[in-house]
């Protein structure tokens, strides 16, 4: 019996070191499929902000450390990069969510190692340079000026337009004042030396004019149909080693009518002209003598050739006027121009996207596209980047899915391919783009079978989920046309915004008298038997809980969702519509999300704030 047991015994052991072992090999296969990427700048990468750019993928070394090597970088300031998993909804690092920055006073190697485990990234090379401080020279104010020329002095996205840098007197506040800009809802950055370098914008769980570095375009509305708006950015506080306590504001008023009715406008203009046009004889006969060459109808119509926009310097051709829908803009190669959205206007060289026939999508099919664009050989596919624009009818233009965001890639292995795009609307308004908008682009090769009306793509669906209110989403690509979106980036959809006032009743007291009461709504939280989903489920994909916070009662306008990070786990998100989302590749145990709702108020009912926490299981 004891021979029994101890042989037994030897038996289980093992049993249990194999057990071990295959574990910890398992544990060496997941983690040998992870491919780290370096994206950054073109001037360290080669190529700007490519998310998976095969030329930059990291090597694993002897030591566990993830390494790539840069030989003989130039001199130079300013060089960024993350790093990535390939895709920009994926986990991806820099230093406290930001970009990695450094300085390359003489040419050297840069390595750059990354610690998987620790998320520590390091960048050495003796030329490398980590700065410490952030020298200003001056403010650019960017953004997209929606096609009104007096809102960022006609410029759109341009870093380096002299004609907005902004104000100062200490080199701590800049400011910028814009007149007569027209009603409509509009993005704005602040870019620092006239480069996308160091620039500040906003992040989804920023307290409001609160700048952040880096960080993602500004939204705001324009109410009157013609404003002054003035731009503030303060830097007195800005930490450079924290990237933190810089602040900004903007201000919107009415623009004021007696401008350009006042007696003296009137009046100059039109006693110069009589005295002297009217009362000169000299300075009526010399236009006289002259008229006849240009405006005699028999002279113009008989004896002047005719003319040619492109050949005749005094007759400027007519621009069709604007044809509004939604546009494809990118590569010229797949869009029709290099990224012309302002000049040429999209509606020159381009249809726009048709509407299906269920009014819930839009598509476009692009035919024999080239594989020639992004590489200096014809080897490996090509990378086109695209986004969506709408062009109202008077040729204002909205950027989609996330403003001046991420842009989308689309890879082609060969000549002669088609692609096909869809785009859903997700907001109910073309000029109010959604961070979670999807334009998908689908390849087909040469010979395939090209669908004149393609189907937007629905969730797959997975046969051993019970839960209704649960689904899975697919994945998207990423990253960047006008660099303000390199920390990666999703602008966050402007609220709607309501009047806080009321008008005055003839009988009564005006707003001042009304008192707003509170708001009913109602603000549940999904049992923890309803947010369990298998580990087996998020393995490969991400996984997300469509009704793990329930509204109800609402009167406050539109509900927003903000993830609080202290407390949360970075295994969890959130979206704009109050979806918990968890991230593929999460290990089984229980993770909690801390969610701040937001109502933002009426003119009855007051503003409602509340903290909830969600508490999601893997098994």
């Amino acid at each position: 019996m004891k021979v029994f047991k101890k042989s037994l015994a030897v038996m289980l052991a093992i049993l249990m070191l194999f057990s071990l072992t295959a574990v910890a090999f398992a544990a060496d296969d997941d983690a040998a499929d992870v491919t780290y990427y370096v994206a950054g700048t073109d001037t360290l990468c080669g190529s700007n902000w490519l998310v998976n750019d095969e030329n930059n993928i990291m090597t694993l070394g002897e030591d566990g450390l993830y390494v790539k090597t840069y030989p003989s970088v130039p001199v130079g300031e300013g060089y960024q990069f993350k790093i990535t998993q390939g895709d920009w909804d994926l986990e991806n690092w820099g230093v406290d969510g930001n970009n990695v920055t450094f300085n390359v006073v003489k040419d050297c190697d840069v390595t750059i190692t990354f610690n998987a485990d620790t998320k520590e990234i390091t960048v050495t090379g003796d030329g490398v340079e980590i700065p410490s401080e952030l020298a200003i020279d001056y403010i650019v104010a960017v953004g997209d000026n929606r096609g009104d020329a007096s809102f960022l002095n006609g410029e759109s996205w341009n870093v380096a337009a002299e004609s907005n840098k902004m104000a100062t007197e200490d080199g701590k506040v800049f400011t910028i004042t814009y007149k007569g800009v027209a009603a409509g809802t509009y993005q704005v950055k602040f870019a620092a030396n006239g480069a996308w370098t160091d620039n500040w914008g906003v992040k989804d769980d920023s307290e409001e004019g609160v700048a952040v570095y880096n960080g993602d375009n500004i939204y705001f509305d324009v109410d009157y149909d013609l404003a002054d708006v003035t731009l503030t950015l303060d830097l007195t506080n800005f930490d450079y080693s924290a990237k933190a306590g810089a602040t900004y504001a903007i201000e919107v008023v009415e623009a004021k009518e007696d401008v350009a009715t006042g007696d003296e406008a009137t009046e100059e203009p039109t006693e110069e002209p009589t005295e002297s046009v009217a009362t000169s004889d000299e300075a009526t006969e010399e236009p006289t003598e002259s008229v006849p060459d240009v405006t005699n109808p028999d002279e113009t119509t008989t004896d002047a050739p005719e003319t040619d926009p492109e050949t005749d310097p005094e007759t400027e051709p007519t621009v069709p006027a604007p044809v509004p829908g939604f546009y494809l803009v990118g590569s010229e190669e797949v869009c029709g121009a290099e990224w012309g959205w302002s000049d040429p206007a999209p509606w020159t060289y381009s249809d726009p996207m048709t509407l299906s026939e269920d009014g819930t999508y839009y598509y476009k099919v692009v035919k024999d596209v080239v594989n020639s664009y992004g590489n200096e050989t014809d080897e490996g596919p090509d990378i086109y980047v695209f986004k969506v624009i709408y062009v109202d009818d008077r040729g204002n233009v909205t950027w989609h899915p996330d403003g001046m965001g991420n842009n989308t890639e689309v890879k082609v292995e060969e000549d002669g391919s088609s692609i096909a795009f869809v785009f859903k609307l997700l907001s109910g308004s073309p000029t109010k783009p959604n961070a979670n908008e999807r334009v998908i682009a689908t390849v087909y090769g040469p010979g395939e079978e090209v669908p004149e009306v393609p189907e937007y793509p629905t969730a797959p669906t997975e046969p051993e989920t019970t839960e209704p209110e649960t689904t899975t989403e697919p994945e998207t690509t990423g990253p960047v046309v006008t660099e303000p979106e390199t920390t990666q980036p999703a602008p966050t959809e402007p609220a709607a915004t309501e009047p806080t006032t009321t008008k005055p009743d003839d009988t009564k007291k005006p707003a001042a008298t009304v008192k707003k009461v509170t708001n009913p709504i109602k603000v549940t939280v999904a049992s923890a038997k309803k947010l369990t989903v298998k580990a087996k489920k998020v393995k490969g994909k991400k996984y997300t809980f469509k009704k793990a916070i329930t509204i109800k009662k609402n009167k406050g306008g539109k509900v927003t969702y903000t993830l609080v990070k202290k407390g949360s786990s970075k295994k969890l998100s959130v979206t704009k519509k109050g979806y918990i989302t968890v991230k593929k590749g999460t290990k089984k145990g229980t993770y909690t999300i801390k969610v701040k709702v937001s109502a933002k108020g009426t003119s009855k009912y007051k503003k409602f704030t509340k903290t909830v926490k969600v508490k999601i299981k893997v098994k």
